[in-house]
């Protein structure tokens, strides 16, 4: 996606590096090439982390696309994002 903004000639969009250009997927590909080094400590179970990514992506989308999230919408997303929060501090 930042190459695509490089290429139209002009700057699309004010960013301070590539962190803005992350999508779930590229967030989840991170998390499970480093899980053994770095995310386990954090959240240690990589399903449920992964799990919780993917249907955060989902609503994403549609805010992305300028789709209005219904009320279960915004309530699955304040619960997935509270579960994230969770899965990082959960402590054995």
């Amino acid at each position: 996606m930042r190459d695509d903004e490089k290429n139209v000639g002009w700057q699309v969009t004010n960013t301070r590096g590539n962190i803005e250009f992350l999508s779930f997927e590229h967030i989840q590909k991170i998390i499970v090439n480093n899980w053994n080094d770095v995310f386990e400590s954090i959240f240690q179970d990589q399903n449920k982390i992964t799990l919780k990514l993917t249907e955060l992506e989902i609503i994403r989308n549609a805010i992305a696309h300028t789709r209005t999230l219904s009320d279960e919408g915004i309530k699955r997303l304040e619960q997935y994002a509270q579960d994230v929060f969770n899965l990082a501090n959960e402590i054995d």
